[in-house]
């Protein structure tokens, strides 16, 4: 087993309100779901959790469904994401599932009749090393992953608030 990790961040600003902005990230389901990768977002009986379920990913005849478990936690100057521990025996797939734990942070900023928003994202995976990764020297298997994810955790970040920017028909700024 090898856990992978990576971090993306973002700045930019909405043209609504901080209450209007906190309504629109209020549905933290609707959120969640405009992340590309996600497959299915499932509230728990716990106020505020969720399962999310990814689209399967991997490479020739070797994929594997990510699954996270999130607690929304809003507090005065935003929301933050907490990773929750979670039984993935008890999770059900046609491919095998890899536990992630997320943890992100969104800060609202008042600015008259906009609201600046900071977004950080941190992501961490429980991967097994298979077929021939088992035969590679550790630390070169580590980089390479912790390479390949620290660019697509930056890449999810950009394209979750193109995506939110573009409910408002702004575009983002790089």
């Amino acid at each position: 087993m090898i856990r992978i990790s990576g971090s993306g961040a973002t700045t930019s600003e909405l043209p609504i309100t901080l209450e209007a902005a906190r309504l629109y990230f209020q549905d933290t389901a609707m959120f969640l779901d405009k992340i590309e990768a996600v497959d299915v977002v499932k509230p728990l009986a716990r106020p505020g959790a969720f399962l999310i379920t990814h689209n399967p990913v991997g490479g020739l005849n070797y994929k594997v469904v990510l699954v996270t478990c999130l607690q929304a936690e809003w507090h005065e100057g935003g929301l933050r994401l907490v990773a929750l521990d979670f039984d993935l025996d008890k999770i059900s797939c046609p491919f095998p599932t890899v536990k992630g734990f997320s943890e992100s942070q969104l800060d609202l900023v008042p600015r008259g009749e906009r609201t600046g928003l900071d977004f950080k994202f941190k992501m961490d995976i429980e991967l097994p090393l298979a077929g021939a990764l088992k035969f590679l020297p550790r630390p070169i298997v580590q980089a390479t992953a912790d390479g390949i994810m620290q660019f697509e955790a930056g890449r999810v970040v950009r394209n979750l608030f193109t995506k939110v920017l573009s409910d408002f028909h702004q575009e983002a700024v790089r």
